[in-house]
């Protein structure tokens, strides 16, 4: 009697909790998902030519919002006007935010925002950096993206960089201005994962 009656109430208790589920924030219904993969970017550095290349990653809510990280340096050789010859190395990274416009279809349109900071050096070549500093970096962005497959994603956009917060010194000492690290750019990326 006490077997049958302590199955009973086991069942019971287990036909009620299949049927409630806990409260969330966000609901049980909502996907994520993520990603990851490299990135290049073609710019202008201090007036000339010069290609960044980094990486990006994002957790993926509801297929609309993102949110991870990108960071990216550049790759080519850029010389400054300074009595000596002078190379210039610039790096950034920041919180990456996203919005996705129906990203099922094969194109589809995604708006990117990196919040971020940046070092700067400056040095004769081979040898160790006669200056440097810490920049602020603002970056929007839109992109037309294409689902090649479920697992990858190519996309295309343009944007700005805007660098803000350049020491004064690196104008007087070597004719370099935070404006000479903003400028527009062409992103190409790729993008394993699922969301």
């Amino acid at each position: 009697m006490k077997r049958a009656a302590l199955v009973s109430v086991a069942m019971i208790l287990l036909a009620w909790s299949e049927g409630t589920s806990a409260q969330t924030l966000l609901g049980s219904d909502i996907e994520s998902g993520g990603y990851g993969g490299p990135a290049i970017r073609f710019t202008t550095i201090n007036g000339d030519f010069g290609v960044m290349f980094g990486g990006q990653g994002a957790w993926v809510v509801g297929k609309t919002f993102g949110i991870g990280g990108a960071a990216f340096g550049v790759t080519t050789e850029h010389e400054l006007a300074a009595p000596d010859e002078y190379e210039l190395s610039f790096s950034y990274g920041g919180v990456l935010l996203e919005y996705f416009i129906d990203p099922d279809r094969l194109t589809h349109w995604h708006f990117n925002l990196i919040l971020g900071a940046g070092g700067v050096s400056v040095g004769q070549r081979g040898s160790q950096s006669d200056d440097d500093d810490t920049v602020f970096v603002i970056e929007p962005s839109a992109h037309l993206g294409l689902n090649v497959t479920n697992q990858l994603k190519i996309g295309c956009g343009i944007g700005y960089r805007l660098v803000r917060d350049l020491k004064s010194t690196m104008k007087t000492d070597f004719g370099l201005t935070a404006t000479d690290l903003s400028g527009p750019f062409l992103a190409i990326t790729l993008r394993f994962g699922s969301y």
